[in-house]
């Protein structure tokens, strides 16, 4: 098959290329899939620990006393699996965002990672005023 300026030739083709787009033309950015789907379970992470916060904060308000061993082993225990989970995709997003840098110059990625870190700081400093 010949091709023509007008027409495109198919990937298959020497010349055509996999992403339908003519040669010569930019290849369109990647889609920001990975750095959609952690930011939403970091969100997610910080909200389980902000109401794990405020519900020890309110039981301890409720029954009247001050903190015990027994809060700060039930925040533990379900603070370090969460914050584990995210470390770990968080590590794992930064590696990708320094190849997106690396390789193609798009910053998007690791915008969005210091977004979502500046929203894990936001948390940190703002347990303290509760």
């Amino acid at each position: 098959m010949t091709t023509t300026s007008d027409q495109a030739a198919p990937a298959s083709e020497p010349g055509g290329r996999a992403d339908g787009a003519e040669p010569g033309t930019p290849q369109a950015r990647a889609p920001l899939t990975l750095p959609v789907a952690a930011g939403v379970l970091n969100f997610i992470g910080m909200l389980f620990l902000l109401t794990t916060f405020l519900g020890i904060l309110e039981r301890q308000k409720m029954e009247e006393r001050p903190p015990d061993m027994g809060d700060g082993l039930q925040f533990f225990v379900c603070a370090v699996p969460t914050l584990a989970v995210c470390l770990i995709l968080n590590c794992c997003w930064a590696v990708k965002s320094y190849r997106d840098v690396r390789r193609h110059g798009d910053q998007r990625s690791l915008m969005w990672l210091g977004i979502v870190c500046l929203g894990w700081m936001a948390l940190y400093f703002g347990s303290y005023c509760l």
